[in-house]
């Protein structure tokens, strides 16, 4: 997997006639997947399938006339985060941002927590 994906487009709109495009199934099947069965609200499960591969997919963030982030998980089970962005163009318009990062997770993170004291030593003591 590749470590992002990011793509920029502006479009001739303005950011609340291109909202739709990121906030609605039907406009998101228009240019972003072949098939989009979620409703783009905080919490909501459902599927997106992009090149013909179905992926479970969770809404994790709205920001109304701004972003959508979704999470999703490809058939091995990889998890990426994917965030839809609408900012102003200074010469009008509006740019169109999407970035897709893999989510990592990190073994060493766990093996370092493990060798934590569960009870404070003098030094950290003498810290405090």
């Amino acid at each position: 997997m590749e470590l992002h994906v990011r793509r920029e487009l502006v479009l001739p709109l303005e950011r609340e006639a291109a909202w739709p495009l990121i906030a609605e199934r039907d406009e998101l099947e228009s240019w972003f997947a072949d098939a989009v069965d979620l409703d783009v609200e905080p919490g909501a499960e459902g599927t997106v399938t992009v090149e013909g591969e179905e992926r479970e997919a969770v809404v994790e963030e709205v920001v109304a006339q701004r972003r959508v982030v979704l999470r999703w998980w490809d058939r091995a089970g990889e998890a990426s985060v994917v965030e839809l962005t609408l900012d102003d163009e200074p010469d009008g318009g509006t740019r169109l941002t999407v970035l897709e990062l893999p989510v990592r997770t990190l073994a060493a993170v766990g093996a370092e927590l493990a060798r934590l004291p569960t009870a404070p030593g003098p030094r950290m003591l003498a810290l405090a």
